[in-house]
């Protein structure tokens, strides 16, 4: 059963379940330099790529964490109250680029012999001119090796780019993707698609692959924050839709489980960021 709440407005930001923002400063001063110790404990102030993190809300009166859905609904995304493990965690990722791998998804879908305009949609790193055409086409077989070539290329520097920020502070404005720890799942948005259960709002899902719908923007709530400024932990965040520009939002509607739906609307939701109780950063 669908349940409403009153929405009772923003409270103070729950810390049950999240890791404190302060390191063990005295540990580090009795072991390294003074000045070693302020730099780790400046370090840890911060958010940055790879790290593990939860997303805090307070709305509707009742503190929870964002979370994936259960059973067979584990593809949807919930604020959940009681629970505060692996299905609450997020990874922290840069924004990738998948344009070769979605030609080459679609050229492979492709049933026909030839594709007129396959030279007006590949990707930028595809040289047309080496493509032989006949009466300005291009053959499938040929597009497939060549777009397939690209796709590696692709991946090679996605990998790259995660390796060069890994670690690097997440700045506000800045373009991120979000991995669920639990199921390797990317967080993502479709605005064709309704939510299921505020359905004037789009849905939100975890997806299997990456791509720009799983492309969010990081905005600041507070006014001492603009973009630019370093993302801290404790700070009050939204997250924004690149794509579609609409925000990440907490429903007053639940599922069967009790558990907040979590959807994309013009109204937005302030979030609380943590680091995981299962620690800050992971290799990628």
């Amino acid at each position: 059963g669908v349940r409403r709440k009153r929405s009772s407005g923003l409270n103070h930001p729950h810390s049950g379940g999240f890791r404190g923002t302060m390191p063990h400063v005295m540990n580090a001063l009795e072991s390294s330099p003074l000045e070693e110790a302020i730099a780790e404990d400046e370090d840890e102030k911060y958010i940055k790529t790879g790290d593990l993190i939860v997303f805090g809300s307070e709305e509707e009166g009742e503190p929870g964490l964002m979370a994936s859905g259960t059973g067979f609904h584990e593809d949807d995304v919930v604020v959940t109250v009681g629970d505060r493990d692996q299905r609450c965690v997020f990874e922290v990722f840069p924004m990738t680029r998948y344009t070769a791998r979605k030609a080459l998804k679609r050229v492979r879908r492709d049933k026909t012999s030839a594709i007129p305009s396959a030279r007006d949609t590949l990707p930028t790193t595809v040289d047309a001119s080496s493509l032989p055409a006949s009466s300005g086409e291009v053959t499938v077989g040929v597009l497939n090796a060549e777009v397939e070539e690209s796709s590696r290329a692709e991946t090679v520097q996605n990998e790259a780019i995660h390796s060069q920020l890994e670690g690097k502070v997440v700045k506000y404005g800045q373009v991120i993707q979000l991995q669920h720890l639990h199921n390797g799942k990317w967080l993502a948005a479709r605005t064709k698609d309704c939510a299921d259960l505020e359905t004037d709002c789009a849905k939100v899902f975890l997806h299997k692959e990456g791509g720009s719908k799983c492309w969010f923007k990081l905005l600041p709530r507070t006014s001492g924050k603009s973009e630019g400024d370093k993302v801290a932990v404790g700070d009050q965040v939204v997250l924004q839709h690149k794509k579609s520009g609409n925000m990440i939002h907490r429903s007053n509607m639940t599922n069967e489980a009790g558990d907040y739906e979590v959807n994309l609307a013009t109204s937005l939701t302030v979030f609380t960021l943590a680091h995981s109780a299962a620690g800050g950063r992971r290799n990628l």
